[in-house]
């Protein structure tokens, strides 16, 4: 561990990095923090642009209501596909613990696959040494 800080300790420090502008001549990268509305002429110009286009605000929301009825019925139509995957996996689960049970039946060979109840023997040893055999049905 002493090594390891004695060689940190050893190297020179890092030189800071300074942003370095572009060299196309392009915009620098916006900055972190956003920047105040400006009063100059590009914030009239912004002022005037939304005050033009406010008469047109009707036309571009008729515009934009069959796309949104479209979106609507596409939600719709998801939803109900939804629903009917959630029935299908309850189902497949249910049919799946169904055909496990069946399984485990035939393989214990106790029960025949058309009965509705299930007969399960066990043996034990009681303190007597002799065998006790109870049944039950399920």
């Amino acid at each position: 561990m002493a090594q390891i800080k004695a060689g940190i300790v050893a190297q020179p420090p890092e030189p800071a990095v300074e942003p370095v502008p572009p060299a196309d001549g392009g915009a620098p990268p916006p900055p972190d923090e956003p920047e105040p509305p400006s009063s100059g002429l590009k914030g009239r110009l912004k002022r005037l642009f939304f005050t033009l286009m406010r008469p047109f605000a009707p036309v571009q929301k008729l515009l934009a209501l069959p796309t949104h009825r479209e979106l609507m019925e596409t939600v719709r139509k998801l939803h109900q596909t939804n629903l009917r995957i959630e029935e299908m996996v309850t189902r497949i689960d249910a049919e799946f613990r169904r055909v496990n049970g069946e399984i485990g039946r035939t393989e214990g060979g106790s029960t025949s696959p058309t009965s509705g109840s299930t007969r399960a023997a066990t043996t034990s040893t009681g303190s007597s040494g002799g065998t006790t055999s109870c049944s039950r049905d399920e």
